[in-house]
């Protein structure tokens, strides 16, 4: 089995010790293959984010796809450029945030995402109105660190706990989603965090989830119907022209 896994930043980040770190969340034979995008922004935290870096989500993936590959994982917990990715390829495409909001809504009546930033508070709404669970999701609440900021942040875990207490105890949530993939790892901290304040509940990280998901998809032989995703006509795409976004954007232009 072998899955593609695509980081949909521009990033400096060693994708081999980034890969290292993934193993134990798939199966003993599963090949993983990491690769980020070329060109855009440092960070998904907006619509504007997830607009400029899913061309080179679906330039990723349909190169995944014409490789062999038997699945495409993007890690985004706004499931960046998912629904394009699903019209245009036949095998399956997951990312984390709708199947952590699914799991969510079957292990508890209601849930909470704890994100990095306000902005990306009305994205996981959308999300979630999409995923069938806009009722169930009783809160989006921000730590006010961005995602460069994450690693090695002494605040990250204290903030955490913070928010998710005042999510179950203010909002009414019984599960917790953590609304970045880059606080893998915290799961397992925050759910003893919670259960040591009488808060018996699941958190939800998004990458364990979505590749044990993934994997049994392919295991079964399952992928997104092309009824739902139909594949788009063809006609001329064309990028070289027009390209006219503000701010500190790198597009390389040669691999379009």
């Amino acid at each position: 089995m072998r899955i593609k896994f695509i980081v949909p930043i521009i990033t400096r980040e060693p994708l081999d010790r980034l890969k290292e770190g993934l193993l134990p969340y798939v199966s003993p034979g599963t090949k993983l293959d990491v690769e980020s995008i070329r060109y855009g922004t440092e960070s998904n935290e907006s619509f504007f984010d997830e607009a400029v870096n899913s061309i080179g989500v679906l330039e990723l993936a349909e190169k995944a796809q014409n490789e062999g590959f038997d699945g495409v994982f993007i890690e985004c917990m706004l499931d960046l450029g998912l629904e394009a990715a699903r019209e245009k390829l036949y095998i399956p495409v997951i990312g984390p945030g709708r199947i952590a909001m699914l799991c969510a809504g079957d292990l508890a009546d209601t849930f909470s995402v704890v994100t990095v930033l306000e902005n990306s508070i009305s994205p996981f709404k959308h999300l979630a109105s999409s995923t069938g669970l806009r009722d169930r999701l009783v809160s989006v609440r921000s730590i006010e660190i961005p995602v460069v900021s994450l690693k090695d942040n002494a605040r990250l875990l204290p903030t955490l706990l913070n928010e998710s207490v005042l999510a179950i105890e203010e909002d009414g949530a019984h599960a917790i989603i953590l609304g970045c993939t880059r606080m893998l790892g915290a799961e397992k901290k925050l759910t003893r965090l919670l259960a040591e304040r009488g808060h018996i509940v699941p958190v939800i990280s998004g990458i364990p989830l979505g590749l044990k998901y993934l994997e049994m998809l392919i295991h079964l032989d399952l992928s997104q119907s092309k009824l739902s995703y139909m594949t788009p006509p063809e006609k001329k795409v064309d990028f070289r022209e027009g390209i006219h976004i503000s701010g500190d954007v790198d597009v390389d232009e040669s691999i379009l």
